[in-house]
């Protein structure tokens, strides 16, 4: 037996409406089926970490690196003392000046020739300087283009010279003069022997040529070394049935020599020259 919940009418069980109001009776509230718990799943633990709990405000964050600098360290030149280069200039310049003058005076080529008999030896010696032309057409060319070169290689040192002792005493004046005409001397002063000791051989080939198409002779070169084919030589020639001996040797004479010299002097003095330029 059920009661209606609008008018409180008896209502049996089995009828879903109420016989008196008419209106529907609720069934009988079914409550959800339980279900049994199951096993259930291990929980992973996570592993024992240790922690510090720092206390206070939180730090703030650290400032970025300062970006890299190369440092670029000075490159240390060692100071040089001003007027020893002077001096030095100076006297290089005197050196040079005095060799190229004694070159102009000088033998630049020589031959000697020793005749050797049974009753002794009998030498002459020639020295030819480059003031006193030698030879006839080729070889005078020769002996004259090296005159020229050394003369203008005298011409300059002596007025790079002089430039040099009027800039040291206070006279500031000259310096893109200097700077011109040094090097050119320096250059004619090791051209000259250069050109002589190359050029003199075939020019006094040249020569003997010409000597023998003049006398109506056909030109025999020699069978031995001999100053046509080389500028530095030696040669011997014996006699066994007159029992004589010919010693000849020919060269480059002590101006020939002095020329390179004079040449190392002046490429030290412009040298020096080039470290003090803005000095002077």
């Amino acid at each position: 037996m059920t009661f209606c919940p609008n008018c409180g009418n008896a209502v049996s069980e089995k009828f879903p409406f109420c016989n008196k109001c008419g209106k529907p009776i609720p069934g009988p509230t079914v409550p959800p089926p339980t279900v049994p718990p199951g096993p259930q799943a291990p929980v992973a633990t996570p592993p024992y970490t240790h922690s510090t709990i720092i206390y206070g405000p939180t730090p703030s964050p650290s400032p970025p690196p300062p970006p890299l600098v190369q440092v670029v360290r000075p490159v240390y030149v060692q100071p040089f003392d001003v007027n020893m280069i002077k001096g030095k200039t100076l006297i290089f310049s005197v050196i040079g000046f005095a060799l190229v003058f004694i070159c102009l005076v000088t033998p630049w080529y020589y031959g000697t020739s020793e005749y050797k008999t049974e009753y002794g030896a009998y030498k002459s010696v020639g020295q030819m300087p480059l003031s006193v032309i030698y030879g006839s057409e080729f070889q005078s060319l020769v002996f004259s283009v090296t005159l020229v070169l050394m003369i203008f290689a005298f011409v300059l040192t002596t007025l790079f010279l002089f430039l040099v002792l009027m800039n040291i005493s206070g006279l500031k004046f000259g310096k893109k003069i200097m700077k011109m005409i040094i090097p050119v001397a320096v250059i004619l002063t090791l051209l000259a022997p250069i050109i002589f000791g190359v050029a003199l051989p075939p020019a006094i080939k040249s020569d003997d040529e010409r000597s023998s198409k003049a006398n109506n002779d056909d030109y025999t070169a020699p069978d031995h070394t001999d100053p046509s084919n080389s500028f530095f030589g030696s040669y011997e020639n014996k006699d066994e049935y007159d029992n004589t001996s010919t010693n000849n040797s020919w060269g480059g004479g002590l101006g020939w020599f002095l020329s390179f010299i004079a040449f190392m002097f002046l490429l030290l003095a412009y040298i020096n020259f080039r470290k003090i330029k803005d000095a002077l």
